[in-house]
């Protein structure tokens, strides 16, 4: 009965007072739906456990050198070593992570691929929905080949037919036979179509020669991904000791799939979850603020209460049902914002990469979001609704009978609220630096200079079969042959051909300066360049301004020649007390593979290879020929007349004329390929946008609400002051000097914080450190614009009453 009653009553003070109401609903359905659906969408990405059993104990070894990661895993003698010298996985197994050609009726077509050991399909306990998986007699050389192929593309390619086991598919230049279909849905380790067997043994092959493999284990039961990286340093140290030139600062670790390429990206996701949680406690001050002014301001009522026999229960009761209908309704509302909001992002994340997204990447309110929305939602109902309703009910009611009016401000309420501000200042300054941090780091991305043309520019990706193109003539003649039909098409003005465009990534290889002393023990000592492999004429038709000397020219587009052109940043950083043209430079491409001398002709500017915030897309570049060393991946770019659509017809019906088992893969325009480098930049830092916009809008109004509620209790003590002849410029000064203590104490930390995690940020987003300060001045300098504005509009309003009404205001 009295629950009923209670909480007609605070529905009753909450329809009273709709404009409260609505702010402090909108206050934590922002905060609660914010920061629910960062955690939920970095959950989903990195941390939650794969959907298979005993999911939590699947690793994966992966390579890094000099602590960063290196793409491709470990060389497969080394990985036999680790394999033999572990002993804290119940299993593991090898695995490569590849794409390779279909050709069928239809034409060809490029899939993501595995080719692993038998044991791969253990770790899953995954049973083929047709079939079986392939056996370790199947991973031998020379025995029948066959493969694996998902659910989807049994649906796309094969329409489902039931008889699938007695068919095959091309692989390449060869035929395998089907022997199993996944279930709909697997593609494990990430975005697999088809599977099938690791033939590479690593006794039959020299190291050098070995090719890189990554490796997948199962935890033994209490065994951690710690325990596992502690036994892999000697392991990769006694590897090291034998092999300098090759392993000198190579590690290897274990860690889950989700964050197996994480490498420095994962400072971001921490600062963002930083920063989530931040608003959620940013909100719940905000609310738990308002509703203790407003039981502030019912103090006297509810002294009258009290002294009337109402029980101190009976108090807290009303206030925590009104906070909890508070809580329940802005929790509602922030629950569909961020149900909003994981639509939204998966609807926009596939936009951003090229190939699908890792199987786990489902974006849905699943299990641990709701827990986690339970836990923010009896988080808040705590912080805004328990603490303010106690601290009110805990007030000397006789003082406040005896004062008789509703304007005295007792001690503890004073120092609670200059904790609310110092708090408020605090958080908003550390997520505010953080958050310009990234908008910085995303707009120079965004606006960065690849040092290209990228002008109704269409490109594409092809890849030679190793087979059929065995032989460097072999591959010479199908670029001139595909240039040749291309430029013969009346809408196409331009073609350039080069294994790494401006801003697609490239190989890296030590260089050796003729002349120049290194340490032969490791390739480490070399510096460091990008690889790139270009035909004549591409580089000017890219629009790569040239600095000194001359272009590539067809005369050095062949085989047995040996020239180089090298960037700006190159010849700076190298050869910069002397003329780059003339100088001999040697490319290290492995432990024992070395180009000849090649002669630099010619110096151009400086262009970007890769996402423009990665370190590797500002080293120097080294052009080759392409015809000098053809390798079997190229790029090529097309600027047309025509439209996108007709300039890929004509490109794949070229390569198609010259081999109908060649596709073109990756055709996009210039400009999408650039934008998608920066998209996933510039959606994080979206978040951050909004996360900074929530910041500001919240530290706002609390800090203008707190201040302007305390300046409004003091309103008896102004007119008491200024009836004793002091200066209304005295009072102002005295108020402000309060506020400044309050934003000196919430400042000083909160922007040392904040630029600790602005850091964090620029190491990955390539932002300058002295830009970091200048957006902390800036942020600094908004916020005590804030709090001095919170001071002296309410001070002007108290100041303009005369004292008489001053002393008699309630």
């Amino acid at each position: 009965m009295f629950m009923l009653k209670d909480i007609q009553f605070a529905l009753r003070m909450l329809a009273k007072n709709l404009g409260f109401s609505a702010l402090t609903v909108t206050v934590i359905a922002l905060g609660i739906g914010l920061s629910v659906f960062l955690f939920s969408m970095f959950n989903t990405i990195l941390f939650k456990d794969l959907p298979f059993k005993d999911g939590d104990r699947l690793i994966q070894i992966n390579k890094f050198q000099n602590n960063n990661y290196v793409w491709g895993g470990l060389n497969l003698h080394d990985f036999e070593e680790v394999r033999s010298a572990l002993n804290h996985l119940a299993t593991f197994a090898a695995y490569q992570d590849t794409s390779v050609t279909v050709v069928s009726s239809d034409g060809a077509r490029r899939f993501e691929s595995v080719s692993a050991e038998a044991e791969f399909f253990g770790f899953t306990s995954t049973t083929p929905l047709i079939g079986r998986t392939f056996t370790p007699e199947e991973t031998q050389t020379g025995n029948h080949l066959v493969a694996v192929i998902n659910y989807d593309l049994w649906q796309n390619l094969y329409g489902g037919q039931p008889d699938i086991l007695n068919k095959t598919i091309r692989l390449g230049s060869y035929n395998h036979q089907i022997i199993g279909v996944m279930p709909k849905g697997y593609a494990f380790p990430e975005n697999a179509s088809i599977w099938y067997p690791l033939t590479h043994k690593y006794q039959q092959i020299a190291r050098e020669n070995a090719p890189a493999v990554y490796g997948v284990g199962m935890l033994d039961k209490g065994v951690t991904a710690e325990q596992v990286n502690a036994a892999l340093v000697p392991v990769m140290q006694r590897i090291a000791l034998r092999h300098p030139k090759t392993n000198s600062g190579v590690t290897a670790r274990v860690s889950s799939f989700a964050l197996a390429d994480m490498d420095n990206g994962i400072a971001v996701v921490y600062v963002l979850q930083i920063a989530a949680a931040l608003i959620l406690l940013l909100a719940s001050i905000n609310v738990g603020n308002l509703l203790f002014s407003r039981a502030v301001e019912r103090n006297k009522e509810t002294a009258i209460r009290v002294a009337l026999g109402a029980p101190r229960y009976r108090l807290m009761s009303q206030l925590l049902w009104e906070s909890a209908i508070i809580c329940c309704i802005g929790g509602a509302i922030g629950f569909l914002l961020m149900g909003w909001g994981l639509d939204l992002t998966s609807a926009i994340v596939p936009t951003f990469f090229k190939d699908p997204l890792p199987f786990w990447w489902i974006f849905s309110i699943d299990a641990f979001t709701i827990q986690l929305f339970l836990s923010a939602l009896l988080f808040t109902f705590l912080f805004a609704g328990v603490l303010p309703a106690w601290k009110s009910t805990s007030t000397d009611f006789n003082a406040v009978l005896r004062d008789g009016t509703r304007g005295a401000q007792s001690k503890g309420t004073s120092k609670l609220n200059k904790c609310l501000v110092v708090s408020e200042i605090f958080i908003s300054l550390v997520i505010l630096i953080a958050a310009s941090t990234a908008v910085v780091g995303a707009y120079n991305a965004s606006h960065a200079d690849f040092g290209i043309d990228i002008t109704n520019t269409t490109v594409a990706k092809v890849e030679l079969d190793q087979t059929r193109y065995n032989t460097p003539e072999d591959r010479i003649a199908f670029v001139q042959k595909l240039q040749a039909l291309l430029e013969a098409d009346s809408s196409i003005a331009q073609v350039a051909f080069s294994t790494s465009l401006p801003g697609e990534w490239s190989a890296i290889h030590a260089v050796e300066i003729e002349g120049e002393e290194y340490q032969r023990d490791s390739l480490l000592n070399y510096p460091q360049v990008n690889f790139v492999r270009t035909t004549a004429g591409s580089l000017s038709k890219l629009g790569i301004g040239l600095k000194n000397g001359r272009y590539f020219n067809t005369g050095d587009d062949t085989l047995g020649k040996n020239t180089a052109i090298v960037s700006q940043r190159f010849a700076e950083q190298y050869l910069a007390n002397s003329n780059a043209i003339g100088q001999r430079v040697k490319l290290h491409i492995n432990s024992n593979k070395e180009t000849d001398w090649l002669t630099i002709v010619g110096v151009v500017a400086n262009t970007l290879q890769g996402a423009p915030e990665n370190k590797q897309s500002e080293q120097p570049t080294i052009y080759r020929p392409f015809g000098q060393m053809p390798h079997f991946s190229t790029s090529v770019a097309i600027r047309s007349s025509a439209d996108f659509k007709t300039t890929e017809a004509v490109l794949r019906s070229a390569i198609a004329s010259i081999d109908p088992q060649l596709p073109a893969y990756y055709v996009q325009t210039y400009d999408a390929l650039i934008k998608r480098l920066g998209a996933p930049l510039r959606f994080i830092s979206s978040i951050f946008f909004v996360f900074g916009i929530a910041a500001v809008a919240l530290s706002t109004s609390g800090i203008y609400g707190v201040m302007a509620n305390t300046i409004s209790q003091k309103t008896q003590e102004i007119g008491v002051k200024r009836a004793l002849g002091a200066l209304d410029s005295r009072i102002t000064n005295e108020l402000l000097w309060s506020g400044t203590k309050q934003l000196l104490l919430g400042g000083l930390p909160g922007a040392l914080i904040g630029c600790a995690m602005g850091y964090a940020l620029a190491k990955v987003l390539a932002v300058p450190t002295t830009l970091i300060l200048i957006v902390a001045a800036l942020m600094i300098t908004i916020v005590a614009l804030v709090v001095v504005v919170a001071i002296y509009v309410p001070t002007r309003h108290a100041l303009k009453m005369e004292p008489s009404d001053a002393l008699r205001y309630e």
